[in-house]
């Protein structure tokens, strides 16, 4: 089985962000559905929003 895992990382629409990307070294989630993430404290309460959002962005359909 292949463990190899790719991720695909856009400097926003267009690209307009990528100078920033490059010159400090970041890269960044964007997805205004999640909300305001910087008081999330671990790696499970990331998982646990982002699954919360998925689920009520799919019940929206």
């Amino acid at each position: 089985m292949n463990k190899n895992q790719l991720w695909m990382v856009r400097a926003g629409e267009g690209g307009f962000l990528v100078d920033d990307f490059l010159t400090k070294n970041i890269i960044a989630i964007g997805w205004n559905e999640t909300g305001d993430l910087t008081k999330v404290d671990s790696l499970i309460n990331l998982k646990s929003s982002f699954g919360k959002t998925i689920l009520v962005t799919k019940m929206a359909k």
